[in-house]
């Protein structure tokens, strides 16, 4: 299974390396999104360590344009910055559906870089951590704004 996180991970950081020509773009990365969610649930049993060795950063306005390029519908959404407040108390946000996918794209970038430097088990340690810290919100919301565009 942890092979197959690798080739998750390829399937959707295309998306961020280049323009894609292909019909139901959007389509397939939610099918995309939606395995790579699945593949944390088959992997959480896993060790969460990784090692402390860096990878370089990521140019995230080189990726977000080319995002931007692959899913020119994509824009702003409302969100709900305090879901669990009285009803009183809840604070409306804006979302960024190509931010989101760019975030998910550079985090997704580091785990290959870490699976090609490190090794597997690394690779998927920091899957797990960056799941559970960032990517999971992400991808929620991502997954929501296309079923509700």
């Amino acid at each position: 299974m942890s092979i197959n996180l690798i080739q998750i991970i390829d399937d959707i950081i295309i998306f961020g390396e280049l323009y894609q020509d292909i019909p139901d773009k959007e389509t397939i990365l939610e099918e995309k999104l939606i395995r790579l969610y699945s593949a944390y649930f088959d992997l959480n049993n896993l060790s969460h360590e990784n090692s402390d060795n860096e990878t370089e950063g990521f140019d995230y306005y080189n990726i977000r344009m080319i995002v931007d390029e692959n899913f020119p519908d994509f824009g702003y959404y409302n969100s709900v910055l305090n879901i669990k407040a009285p009803e009183e108390d809840i604070l409306a946000g804006m979302g960024d559906s190509v931010d989101d996918l760019t975030d998910i794209i550079i985090d997704l970038i580091e785990i290959k870089t870490r699976y090609i430097n490190f090794g597997i088990e690394d690779a998927v340690g920091r899957f797990l951590i960056s799941f559970e810290t960032h990517i999971k919100q992400h991808l929620i919301n991502l997954l929501n704004y296309i079923h509700n565009k």
